[in-house]
């Protein structure tokens, strides 16, 4: 049985130019400071308006938020090849806690039903394996990956009714600016291959953080 090469080849694990990395972890570096201060906010909001329930919510989504900005910058201004191999499944792992992390409030302070529950387990089981996944096969199967994550983000379609009927038009209407915008992004990652895309895609990340961020921090509770 042919075995599992877990070593990445140096131009997977090194694909930009140094120019193009140093704008990948500084775009990236910036959504870490923002993420973090943002975390403490999420923290206060849910502690004055909310249950015990709502502060490991918001908490949850915040730190996953801060820590998938983190393991990108890591990634991306690292050059060592071993650390930097570490960090590149971190990078694309915590994708997936993200998008369970951004779930997470719309869940447990927002729909709150037996449906939403269930949803929420299959997407834990999705981040689970999708965490494998890039832990075996990273670098490969990029266009895969991709699509995971986009489905996996719009599953929150099945949950629609619940969530507008606990939130305002307009926290919904930034949940899926935020979510077309993420999409856009990711098909730009997956498909182009023009100098700074990489960087480009950061920009989507972060601007698609952000609607979310708003419909979180503003429209939940």
């Amino acid at each position: 049985m042919k075995s599992i090469n877990m070593k990445i080849p140096r131009e997977k694990l090194f694909p930009y130019k140094i120019g193009e990395d140093i704008a990948n972890s500084v775009s990236h570096g910036i959504g870490a400071v923002i993420a973090g201060i943002s975390l403490i906010q999420l923290v206060y909001i849910a502690s004055t308006k909310g249950d015990i329930t709502d502060v490991i919510a918001f908490s949850f989504y915040g730190i996953t938020l801060f820590l998938m900005f983190l393991m990108s910058t890591l990634y991306h201004g690292i050059r060592h090849y071993t650390t930097r191999s570490i960090f590149k499944r971190l990078d694309h792992s915590f994708v997936f806690i993200l998008i369970l992390g951004t779930y997470t409030p719309f869940v447990f302070s927002a729909a709150k039903t037996d449906l939403a529950y269930i949803v929420y387990g299959i997407l834990i089981l999705i981040t689970l394996l999708g965490i494998v996944f890039k832990s075996l096969f990273i670098g490969k199967y990029n266009f895969l990956a991709t699509l995971a994550y986009v489905v996996m983000g719009w599953l929150s379609i099945i949950l629609i009714k619940q969530i507008i009927s606990s939130m305002s038009t307009q926290g919904v209407i930034y949940l899926i600016i935020g979510g077309v915008v993420y999409t856009i992004g990711a098909f730009i990652y997956a498909l182009s291959k023009f100098k700074y895309h990489h960087f480009v895609w950061h920009i989507f990340v972060l601007a698609g953080a952000l609607f979310h961020y708003f419909a979180v921090a503003y429209y939940i509770l």
